[in-house]
């Protein structure tokens, strides 16, 4: 065989080394052995090949003719490299000096040939067992040195030539397990390999976003944490790099695809992705399903999103109500500074919405966030109009929130259909209802078996999916639902009058029943929304007992006053954690998983760079902006300052005292458990 080496190299000696640096440099290389596992006679012939260039090189007349003989090579003009021919007894030998002089992917190649017929080995051989962990170190080695070429593919090619090889002579398990952790480590930067080429390469790409979609899954999802040697503030920074190569055609499916599995950040993105899209192209149907997404996800605080998105679609009044409700004091002066219209301000901020977060995340769109060009577009227009003459014709409801209807009760089926076929309930004043009016209470006959049906038809097992059905209803099935609403709930108030003494005057008589009082506890407990019969309704002569056998309902907390000490509680905890103390067990009852990783990522880089933090965050005012009992949204205002300090407590940097304000969202599963924080993000 030929190695593609010359003397010099493959001893590892300068050109211009004397004698004695030749004879040093030969005993160093034969102390220092390639590593455990070769056999005696692949280090024999090793040995035997440094020999015979230290000979050479030390002889003077034998290395002069040498020299011209290279220079020769060199200067005739064929390109023709210096190479050594090397004996098959001394195969083994030549491929190790070849991995030890910076050649470690020729040295693989090399033993991959050696090992195939027909000049494969005899099974079970040394030289067999040569070969193959000669290959096995060759072959990370090669990945090693082109990964620090940012040749990322080509080191992945490599390493899945060896494990195949490896696979196949059935030996050096280790070794492949470490082969397959480098290939595994070596994913992500695969990944913005392939799909940072040229879009005309098209092949590659595609390669790509398979491997992406791979790495995801291997995460648990878009949200998940299961890779423990990526995690997540790495996996923030690679994916945000990663979105600025993508087309925005190729987000919206990924995102789609994911927000199937149920990740709740690709639903947001998909929406983002949709808007980008529908904005760019003049398709207003695309952000019209980006809306639709969005509302979807209420819970998490996205209504400034979703003002921009109605006053893309010309819902200048939804876009009005949904930015008027999230926005704070300071957003709205800022909007007032913006023109006497309301809209302006709502322009103002969509434009600037544009301009930063949406358009700049995709790699083939080149978009100017410019609203006047965008309604002045026929499509766009054309959109518009015909949403303007669906509504005309009460086609579409309107989008507000009926959050009066949200509380209502849901009666059982026996009481919705004894309701239905009920006559007509008294005025509360006692006094006889006219005859017209009467007239008009009566239900036609079967209308009321024919309305139960459909009522229970429908699924209204979440709140979420009241307002979504009754967006979707006429105006005439939603009058119904409405009214068969009010009348259950007058009728169980009714009910609770005729049981119970009447604690007002009668024409203040409640529409909504008043919820069963809860038993007797230490720990306070939720009101529940559904709606009861209470005891007197079902027993007459329990309503004679006297008030005092009655238990007394616990004294609630303030929601404003927990939710502030609990807010509190999180800040000095994270604090804590940031000054160098605290672990996860005590963030863990106090906010959910993601916010807690996320804590304890950046405590871990500060800790690597030897710093730890003074943080001093104190709630100065907090106010209950949305209550339920599974969700509680604060708008608070928090004074902070931060040190930063080295391990010698020496003062690096310092900011405030600064006031923030700040929307934060706390969530609970059910009433027997504990409040935790879920989300956060800046009021302003």
């Amino acid at each position: 065989m030929e190695l593609p080496l010359d003397h010099f190299r493959l001893l590892g000696v300068s050109p211009v080394a004397n004698t004695e640096v030749v004879l040093r440099t030969l005993e160093q290389r034969l102390d220092r052995t390639p590593g455990p596992g070769f056999t005696s006679e692949a280090l024999e012939a090793r040995a035997e090949l440094l020999r015979t260039s230290a000979e050479l090189l030390g002889d003077a007349k034998r290395r002069q003719d040498y020299e011209c003989l290279l220079t020769e090579q060199t200067s005739d003009g064929s390109g023709a490299l210096p190479a050594l021919e090397v004996s098959s007894a001394l195969e083994v030998g030549g491929l190790l000096l070849l991995m030890e002089s910076g050649q470690p992917a020729e040295a693989f190649e090399g033993a991959r040939r050696s090992l195939q017929p027909p000049q494969a080995p005899a099974l079970g051989s040394g030289r067999e067992a040569d070969l193959t962990l000669l290959a096995a170190l060759a072959c990370r080695q090669g990945g090693q040195e082109r990964q620090r070429q940012r040749l990322f593919e080509p080191a992945a090619q490599l390493l899945q030539q060896g494990i195949q090889l490896l696979q196949r002579m059935g030996q050096q398990l280790d070794r492949r397990l470490e082969l397959e952790t480098d290939l595994q480590a070596l994913m992500p930067y695969r990944v913005l390999d392939l799909i940072s080429r040229d879009l005309a390469d098209d092949q590659a790409r595609q390669q790509g976003i398979s491997l992406l979609v791979e790495l995801i899954s291997r995460r648990g999802g878009l949200d998940g944490e299961q890779d423990p040697n990526f995690p997540q503030a790495a996996f923030q920074s690679f994916f945000q790099q990663i979105r600025t190569f993508l087309t925005v055609q190729e987000q919206i499916d990924l995102f789609l695809r994911w927000s199937e599995q149920g990740s709740v950040t690709a639903e947001f993105l998909s929406a983002y992705a949709l808007t980008a899209s529908g904005f760019a192209q003049r398709k207003p149907e695309r952000i019209e399903a980006a809306l639709q997404r969005l509302e979807a996800l209420r819970e998490v605080g996205v209504e400034r999103e979703m003002a921009c998105l109605h006053l893309l679609l010309g819902h200048t009044r939804e876009a009005e109500l949904c930015f008027n409700r999230c926005s704070d004091q300071e957003l709205q002066r800022w909007a007032k500074d913006q023109g006497d219209d309301p809209l302006a301000g709502i322009c103002a901020y969509c434009r600037d919405w544009l301009e930063r977060q949406v358009l700049p995340c995709y790699r083939d769109l080149e978009a100017d966030p410019d609203l006047e060009a965008y309604f002045a577009d026929r499509d766009v227009q054309a959109a518009i109009e015909r949403e303007d003459r669906r509504q005309a014709q009460g086609l579409n409801t309107p989008g507000a929130t009926i959050t009066e209807f949200e509380l209502l009760p849901t009666p059982s089926r026996s009481e919705f259909e004894s309701l239905l076929d009920s006559p007509p309930l008294a005025s509360p004043s006692g006094a006889a209802a006219p005859e017209e009016e009467e007239e008009e209470d009566e239900f036609h006959p079967g209308l009321a078996d024919r309305l139960a049906e459909w009522w229970y038809a429908q699924n209204w097992d979440h709140p979420r999916s009241w307002l979504e059905k009754l967006q979707q209803l006429s105006n005439l099935q939603r009058a119904a639902v409405l009214g068969l609403a009010l009348v259950s709930a007058t009728a169980v108030g009714a009910l609770l009058g005729r049981h119970q003494q009447p604690s007002t005057p009668p024409s203040q008589a409640l529409l909504i029943p008043a919820p069963p009082l809860p038993k007797p506890s230490p720990a306070p407990t939720p009101v529940s929304k559904s709606p009861a019969k209470p005891a007197a309704a079902k027993n007459p002569e329990a309503a004679q007992k006297p008030e005092a056998a009655k238990p007394e309902a616990p004294k609630t907390t303030n929601p404003e006053t927990e939710t502030r000490a609990l807010l509190q509680g999180w800040l000095g905890a994270k604090a804590l954690l940031m000054a160098g103390g605290n672990n996860q067990a005590t963030l863990e009852p106090l906010a959910v998983p993601n916010l807690v990783s996320t804590a304890l990522a950046n405590r871990q880089s500060d800790a690597q760079q030897g710093l730890h933090r003074k943080i001093n965050a104190e709630v100065q005012e907090l106010k209950l902006i949305a209550s339920s009992p599974e969700r509680r949204e604060v708008r608070a205002r928090i004074l902070y300052s931060e040190e930063v300090l080295n391990g010698q407590d020496k003062l690096l940097e310092r900011s405030g005292p600064i006031q923030l304000t700040n929307v934060y969202v706390f969530h609970r599963p059910s009433p027997d458990s504990s409040w935790k924080l879920a989300d956060y993000h800046g009021g302003q």
